[in-house]
């Protein structure tokens, strides 16, 4: 049982006293009115928002009409623990408390009250995948073609208009594809009803409707809840904002955590101005700043501060700690993105001879394409890793496609391969198209592909519309096989990229996943143009066995952990003792999308702000000169992040230019800045961990950094991040981005007449 209210109380008490700082207890003690606690990375926001619960409780609040909010149920399951835990309960759980997901409580609130709004007890929860496939079928019953609108298009723009509340009733088409959707769209909901069924985005949605005035439930749920708490509150979308509102407007007893400095999901329909416009909502609210930070170094912090300072869209903070400065922070120069993979598992391998864990390393990217390279290095130099928040380079669904693609042209006779390719992309042969191959290929015991072979002839086999669709199949694999034997590995992947159709998918489908996939398989083929180069005969037999040998690795040691690799957007809540952030260069990390939107560089400012402050004990940030990425070269513009590091914190690790590059550029720092070959390393590390300066390859410089770096220049103009430059027609420019082309540069550049342009530097003036 739970202790009495006075027990609990003084038992709570104590652990206020033992636990918390005083900004954290004046949260949790504050009463029952609305409240915003601002809580800065690291600063205890978790321990802030259980505490408050439990004082609720511990005070005589009934279990049952508290409701908080979290966004994973890993997270729901803790904060239960510790909640019981605070009250001196031995079991994990409380009676009746509303603790979850939005999505979680969203369909208990359905189960209990959704026949008022038309929702039976005992309807089913569809996934992504269910959601497809149930749209995959209206847009085929409505006659609309795939191929023009393609299903996860349709479904993203749903998506989309279900996080700002937009039901179908009230979905405004503006244009062709507009108009499509609003029909699908309908034809959808129809559907989902029909199977008493809903999707993630109508589970929100439902339950938003219970508070609509013709519910008849709405009186009852208004009183249904004395406290509301919501954690991560800079994540919510419109409808959870506008459900939480409800549910705590009778009592006005609403709690929110959150910090707008790591609002890093507007992709995701996460809105910021949730957080920013709070107390516009709630007058009089109650506002309480969690600043000191438990998890980092107070060199990490200072580089933290620094990073996301220039924003905009934030409340003024500075997050401190009362532990030593420690190590510096390294930033790494290297000339190619496997320089930078070597740096990674040189620095790695030098923590283990320390006594570390392979545990204890974190390495985050921007994009799932930049994890082939490092998967690569570590895999040679035998370090343990895992792929977290996704699966690995070569285990992605767009990869192995394309293997599967290279297989069966390779080797006609390879089942598992054909049967996985022979609907991607959708050309039109089903399930039962392939049924009856698979058994006309028993029956004739032949392989698959001569069963399509012959089904592409024999009248017999197939119907008319299915056999030309057979026909015109192999007619694809005829014609990329008589390639096969005449062009390198690399231009036969990219052939089946545009003739098998699937570069035209993912194009359509205009979506950030689909970018993603096509990013990755760009990765790919780029990779195998570097095997072509290193192989003394690169066959694409060769290359197959080199794939399929790495993809069987598996060096995940369950007894010493393994190096974390994952996209800063995955390393939200978590924290490693040594973290390495890779790909700080201009168009990279910030993103190339979000060049010509300055709330979308403010978002990828807060992405590399959550990113740094997951280090714990020493932090790395990495660029290098020349990055193939997605088969392109990219000029390793330095990440405006970079620029803004306080010089004082900073230790510069820079591998030297290949002696092949031209003279004259050898010694040019990551802002054109010099330095001397004869300068020794920073000198020892009073406050540090002792660790000696991290590994790099033969001959790199180590030196303390010099803050006339961040703000040297480019060439006569002086380009940098930030400059004004002038053109004749468009007036004064901002300079985002600039790239070598021969003798000039191409300058990305934003102008207050005409937005963001891309022109040659020569068409620019200093002012």
């Amino acid at each position: 049982m739970i202790d009495p209210p006075h027990a609990a109380s003084s038992r709570l008490g104590e652990a206020l006293t033992r636990e918390l700082n005083p900004r954290q207890v004046e949260a949790v003690t504050y009463p029952a009115q609305p409240l915003l606690v601002i809580a800065g990375a690291g600063s205890g926001k978790t321990r802030v928002i259980t505490c408050r619960l439990a004082r609720f409780i511990a005070e005589g609040a009934d279990s049952r009409r508290v409701l908080a909010v979290t966004f994973t149920n890993k997270a729901a399951r803790e904060m239960k623990e510790r909640v019981a835990r605070l009250l001196g309960h031995e079991g994990s759980d409380l009676p009746g408390m509303w603790l979850g997901t939005f999505h979680g409580l969203s369909a208990r609130l359905l189960r209990l009250y959704g026949e008022s709004v038309g929702i039976r007890k005992d309807f089913v929860i569809y996934d992504a995948d269910d959601q497809r496939r149930l749209m995959a079928r209206v847009l085929h019953d409505l006659n609309i073609s795939e191929k023009t609108f393609p299903v996860r298009q349709v479904v993203a723009i749903i998506d989309r208009a279900q996080n700002q509340g937009i039901s179908a009733a009230n979905f405004v088409a503006s244009g062709p594809l507009d108009k499509v959707v609003a029909s699908a769209y309908r034809s959808y909901e129809e559907r989902l009803a029909a199977a008493n069924a809903v999707d993630f985005g109508g589970l929100l949605l439902w339950a938003l409707r219970l508070g609509s005035p013709d519910s008849t439930v709405a009186a009852t749920l208004a009183k249904r809840f004395d406290h509301v708490l919501v954690d991560e509150f800079q994540d919510t979308n419109s409808v959870q904002y506008r459900l939480v509102r409800f549910l705590s407007r009778q009592t006005g007893s609403i709690t929110v955590v959150g910090d707008e400095d790591q609002s890093i999901y507007g992709w995701r329909g996460a809105d910021i101005r949730n957080i920013l416009d709070f107390e516009r909502d709630h007058p009089g609210a109650g506002v309480i700043k969690l600043e000191q930070n438990y998890r980092s170094t107070a060199n990490i912090l200072r580089a933290a501060n620094a990073v996301i300072a220039p924003n905009t869209e934030r409340r003024p903070k500075r997050l401190f700690t009362q532990t030593a400065a420690g190590d510096p922070v390294v930033v790494y120069e290297g000339e190619t993105e496997r320089d930078e993979a070597e740096y990674v598992a040189a620095t790695v391998q030098a923590g283990l001879e320390q006594g570390a864990a392979p545990r204890d390393f974190a390495v985050f990217y921007r994009t799932n394409a930049q994890s082939r390279v490092l998967e690569e290095v570590l895999r040679t130099h035998n370090l343990p890793y895992v792929v977290v928040g996704g699966t690995r380079f070569y285990d992605r669904a767009e990869i192995k496609d394309m293997i599967a693609y290279l297989r069966v042209l390779q080797n006609p006779d390879d089942t598992v391969g054909l049967a996985r390719i022979i609907n991607v992309p959708a050309r039109g042969i089903g399930n039962s198209t392939v049924d009856r191959l698979s058994a006309l290929a028993r029956d004739r015991g032949v392989g698959l592909h001569a069963a399509l072979e012959i089904a592409a002839v024999d009248a017999d086999v197939l119907g008319q519309g299915p056999r030309h669709k057979v026909a015109a199949f192999c007619e694809l694999l005829q014609s990329l096989r008589a390639a096969r034997d005449v062009l390198p590995p690399a231009d036969l992947a990219e052939k089946v990229l545009e003739d098998s159709g699937y570069r035209d998918q993912l194009a359509a489908e205009n979506t950030v996943e689909a970018e993603g996939r096509l990013e990755n398989l760009m990765e790919m083929i780029a990779q195998m143009r570097e095997y072509e180069r290193e192989a003394e005969e690169p066959t694409l037999a060769d290359f197959l066995e080199r794939i399929t040998l790495a993809s069987d690795v598996d060096s995940y040691d369950p007894e010493k952990g393994a190096v974390a690799l994952m996209t800063a957007h995955t390393a939200k809540g978590l924290e490693f003792p040594e973290v390495l952030v890779v790909g700080l260069e201009e168009g990279v990390f910030p993103h190339q999308r979000s060049m010509d939107d300055d709330s979308a560089v403010e978002e990828e400012r807060r992405l590399c702000y959550v990113a740094v402050t997951r280090a714990m004990k020493r932090l790395h940030l990495c660029r290098v000169r020349w990055r193939r990425l997605s088969g392109q070269q990219l000029g390793g513009v330095p990440s405006r992040f970079l620029g803004d590091l306080p010089a004082e914190v900073i230790d510069h690790v820079i591998a030297p230019r290949p002696a092949y590059l031209d003279e004259k550029t050898d010694g040019a720092g990551p802002w054109q800045g010099r330095w001397s070959r004869g300068e020794p390393p920073r000198a020892a590390r009073a406050q540090g961990s002792g660790r000696p300066a991290p590994a790099a390859p033969p001959g790199t410089i180590t030196r303390h950094y010099d803050p006339g770096m961040a703000r040297g220049e480019e060439g006569e103009l002086g380009l940098r991040v930030g400059g004004k430059l002038k053109h004749a027609k468009f007036g004064l420019g901002e300079v985002r981005a600039w790239q070598s082309v021969g003798d000039d540069f191409k300058v990305t550049i934003r102008f207050a007449s005409v937005g963001v342009k891309t022109v040659m530097a020569k068409f620019l003036q200093r002012l």
